[in-house]
């Protein structure tokens, strides 16, 4: 018996696309990977600089163009809508983020271009589960970006009031944020805010800042110019222990390990 061909519903490449304006297909979806080097995106009339390691998302009814600096690397998987079909992904529910600076997201991308490329038995079959993995972690990113401090079940007149300090957070989040000026956003006490702050989304005023802030350390570490001191400070750590310890509690190695990390992509 004859073993049915395996059509994969996507593609990968290199320094490969148009080099006009392009409009994106209903059901499809392209990942840019900056693979090495920078590199400009235009997308909805608006520019995104991108840097190695950086992941770009482009959907329906996305219309781009990419110009590449000189020696500059870019793998672009495109995933058409058979793709979403059947892994059951209603692609139209999630409103990705543009552009995504993270490091398990540059890794497995990485493990794709290497399987993909590696011309092994199999490789397409494997390549196809690595792209879905992949699919996974970005839908995973998306979601953690949204307001996930937020539970479902919250009263929304209190929702209200925490989105609204957790947006000032967001904003303010590389200097000293105090509870005072936190509460006076909504007219509250502090204390008040403390309790309801915890009932809505289950964490302390000071986790949440912290979760944001280390967030934010993240993406200056693809910047190897700027020293873990003066990141540790940019996001609003007034103590570099403080921030190396939560660093490595949040995420189980340290900065400067994960800065590491982020050279051996290179």
């Amino acid at each position: 018996m004859q073993t049915p061909q395996f059509i994969p519903a996507f593609s990968l490449k290199i320094n490969s696309f148009p080099t006009s304006e392009y409009a994106l297909k209903i059901g499809e979806m392209q990942i840019l990977y900056q693979f090495f080097g920078e590199s400009e995106v235009i997308a909805n009339n608006n520019i995104y600089r991108l840097s190695t390691g950086d992941v770009f998302i482009l959907t329906f009814p996305d219309v781009f163009e990419i110009h590449l600096d000189e020696n500059s690397k870019i793998y672009t998987l495109s995933l058409e809508n058979l793709f979403f079909t059947e892994n059951q992904i209603a692609l139209a529910e999630y409103n990705y983020e543009k552009k995504i600076s993270d490091f398990h997201i540059s890794q497995v991308f990485n493990e794709l271009i290497d399987e993909y490329t590696s011309k092994k038995s199999f490789s397409l079959h494997f390549s196809y589960h690595i792209a879905v993995t992949l699919l996974v972690y970005l839908t995973r990113f998306y979601s953690s970006k949204k307001n996930t401090f937020i539970l479902n079940n919250s009263n929304p007149i209190a929702v209200d009031r925490i989105k609204t300090v957790i947006k000032y957070i967001e904003d303010n989040y590389n200097r000293n944020i105090s509870i005072n000026e936190l509460a006076s956003l909504s007219y509250i006490s502090e204390n008040y805010l403390i309790h309801e702050f915890k009932k809505v989304t289950r964490l302390s005023i000071n986790q949440v800042i912290n979760i944001i802030r280390l967030r934010h350390s993240n993406e200056l570490l693809y910047n190897p110019k700027l020293s873990i001191s003066d990141i540790s400070e940019a996001c609003g750590f007034n103590n570099y222990s403080y921030f190396y310890t939560s660093y490595k509690k949040a995420y189980g190695i340290s900065p400067s390990e994960y800065r590491k990390q982020l050279t051996n992509i290179k």
